[in-house]
């Protein structure tokens, strides 16, 4: 008999931030982790950008969630984290050292310039006080934190 594959995490994380749910999904290993949306969000992409830091972290703990997913116009968890101002979605994403501090939008965004852009003085802080995050990024418009 053939196992079929389960990709219920999307509809956990958008339904509310149930790490009780997450979990118990990701203990089965039929489970796609890495589902994707109409505009390529993933469960954690999701998470991220509603703000369900719990859910976030218990998804984290799964290697085989791709952290760095890009969904559409290669926005990435952490890039919906910092443009929604999710201060501990930032800070639990910062903490896990597979993830990418400065990916880029396909207008050359970064996490900082979108946090420095909506006036989130402290995700800007947190974002400045991670060695590996570029401080002069500049997009396609030659925009920086700064302009």
């Amino acid at each position: 008999m053939r196992r079929r594959s389960v990709d219920a995490p999307d509809l956990c994380c958008l339904r509310g931030p149930s790490r009780g749910c997450t979990t118990t999904l990701l203990a089965d290993p039929r489970v796609e982790v890495n589902a994707r949306s109409e505009d390529q969000s993933t469960p954690l992409t999701c998470a991220a950008a509603a703000g369900y830091v719990d859910v976030v972290r218990a998804l984290l703990t799964d290697p085989r969630v791709d952290v760095n997913a890009r969904a559409e116009h290669h926005f990435t968890p952490l890039t919906f984290a910092a443009r929604a101002g999710r201060v501990n979605v930032v800070r639990a994403r910062l903490a896990d050292p597979r993830v990418e501090v400065n990916p880029r939008t396909e207008d050359q965004w970064t996490p900082l310039i979108s946090a420095a852009s909506e006036g989130y003085v402290d995700l800007v802080q947190i974002l400045l006080a991670d060695p590996r995050v570029e401080v002069n990024p500049r997009t396609e418009k030659q925009w920086t934190p700064l302009i």
